[in-house]
């Protein structure tokens, strides 16, 4: 099993960015624009950029915007339009020697238990479809993390209801 997880990379899916949320802001992408990211952030995680310097090495996301509803782990169809995007990224040969971690979160409201529980739903969501989507399933982990490490401050906000693809390195 590969070990370490590149401090620099985070692809976040998430159902808003800072204070914007999707209601509010629509994104497209390419999965060029996704490869671009993952290669740039891994080589500033595996120390290879000369421009890393303390603040511009901080974790960046890159924002997919996968909507949830409030107590669902069902993708919506703009959701799995970006997570098609993602699948063509992650099948780059770039990539075919890297696996990935899917973190899914939810907002505060429900209790501990239930929330741990949709967080995991919502992580083999995504999961399942990348699989679908010719992503090698083995290259893949779900997780749920509940509440925990919510995005906004405000803990019941629907910001903090996403899920994270992380790369791993070797």
């Amino acid at each position: 099993m590969r070990t370490g997880f590149c401090r620099a990379f985070a692809l976040v899916c998430a159902t808003g960015v800072g204070v914007a949320f999707a209601e509010d802001v629509k994104k497209t992408y390419t999965s060029e624009d996704v490869v671009k990211f993952m290669i740039e952030e891994r080589a500033k995680a595996e120390g290879r950029s000369v421009s890393c310097n303390g603040e511009d090495c901080a974790p960046k996301s890159f924002d997919m915007l996968i909507t949830f509803d409030l107590n669902s782990a069902n993708l919506k169809p703009e959701s799995k339009e970006n997570l098609r995007k993602v699948a063509d990224a992650l099948r780059n040969k770039a990539f075919e020697h890297n696996s990935f971690r899917i973190e899914g979160f939810t907002d505060a409201r429900g209790p501990d238990a239930y929330n741990m529980k949709l967080s995991k739903d919502r992580a083999r969501a995504v999961e399942n479809f990348l699989a679908e989507n010719n992503v090698e399933s083995s290259r893949m982990t779900a997780e749920g993390f509940g509440a925990k490490s919510p995005r906004d401050p405000d803990p019941f906000s629907a910001g903090n209801r996403r899920v994270e693809l992380k790369l791993k390195t070797r």
